[in-house]
């Protein structure tokens, strides 16, 4: 599995992919906010294709159907656009922001001789 980096503090997300038939796991910490939402290049940056849904914890997850690539997003936090804290790497946007960006890779799997010597 990979996953990108871990920040403390108010905010932290994690996007991981166990491979690309799972899907990649986007989290994003906020205990207190109503509604957060995930926009980027996979969605047509539109937010409201893709909540997240919270839990006992404040902890708002969802789970992104996406292959191998090179993805640019945001969060929309109660109505305010965020960059990811936890994101690994980020690029300028156009409107005097960062997007956050997050790479999927191909989880790499044992042959069948790799396999078989198990």
């Amino acid at each position: 599995m990979s996953k990108n980096q871990k920040t403390s503090g108010m905010s932290r997300s994690t996007a991981s992919a166990e491979s690309e038939n799972e899907g990649v796991e986007l989290t994003f910490s906020a205990p207190n906010a109503r509604a957060v939402f995930v926009a980027g290049t996979f969605n047509g940056w539109d937010p409201k294709r893709t909540s997240l849904r919270k839990d006992s914890g404040g902890v708002w997850h969802a789970s992104l159907p996406l292959t191998t690539g090179r993805y640019e997003y945001r969060f929309i936090v109660d109505g305010q656009w965020q960059e990811d804290p936890g994101a690994g790497d980020s690029v300028p946007n156009p409107h005097g922001g960062r997007n956050s960006v997050l790479t999927v890779r191909q989880t790499a799997r044992p042959s069948m001789a790799e396999a078989k010597a198990w």
